[in-house]
């Protein structure tokens, strides 16, 4: 099973068809929130197109979910055919548990007591815009980074997750469970 991780898209289209090319063929794809709207504190990213974005997740070959982000709004969801979870996401694909949370409510140590009460095998942030990827345990903590500011996504297939530059498509870290 292979799941596209992205988060932070900021209303770029441009970096969700850069990942999804960087992916290829995925059977899932995790959004973890910051969809649209940029915030006062971001510029505008590259192909920044929020309608068009929104209609492309709608278009999604594979099956999106989401977890809202700070910056997203009840206006997403009158474009999203996709619903948002809220304040996280805890889905089974296949044989994972995973729990993803956009990261601006629950610091990273009541996410992984979170993990821990639901089992997850995979806990899955954003927010930061920094990508990250360990192994805790017997599990995973991913960050993919801001695919629309750092231009970085994550990819998890079978039992290992990887992080990628979508710019030169090179893998910037890898870790198995």
């Amino acid at each position: 099973m292979r799941i596209g991780i992205i988060s932070d898209t900021h209303g770029s289209l441009t970096a969700w068809q850069r990942a999804l090319e960087v992916w290829g063929e995925v059977d899932y794809i995790i959004h973890i929130g910051d969809i649209n709207y940029q915030g006062p504190k971001n510029p505008l990213p590259e192909g920044y197109d929020p309608m068009g974005l929104a209609q492309a997740i709608n278009a999604s070959p594979a099956p999106v979910l989401i977890a809202r982000g700070n910056c997203d709004s009840d206006v997403e969801e009158l474009v999203l055919e996709v619903p948002m979870a809220n304040p996280y996401l805890f889905c089974q694909l296949g044989e994972w548990r995973i729990l993803a949370h956009h990261g601006h409510v629950y610091p990273p140590d009541r996410l992984r007591e979170l993990g821990e009460r639901f089992q997850a095998d995979i806990i899955i942030t954003g927010h930061t815009h920094k990508p990250s990827l360990e192994a805790k345990g017997d599990g995973l903590l991913i960050n993919p980074g801001s695919a629309a500011y750092s231009g970085t996504v994550a990819i998890f297939d079978e039992k290992k997750a990887s992080l990628i530059d979508m710019s030169t498509g090179r893998v910037l870290k890898t870790v198995s469970l």
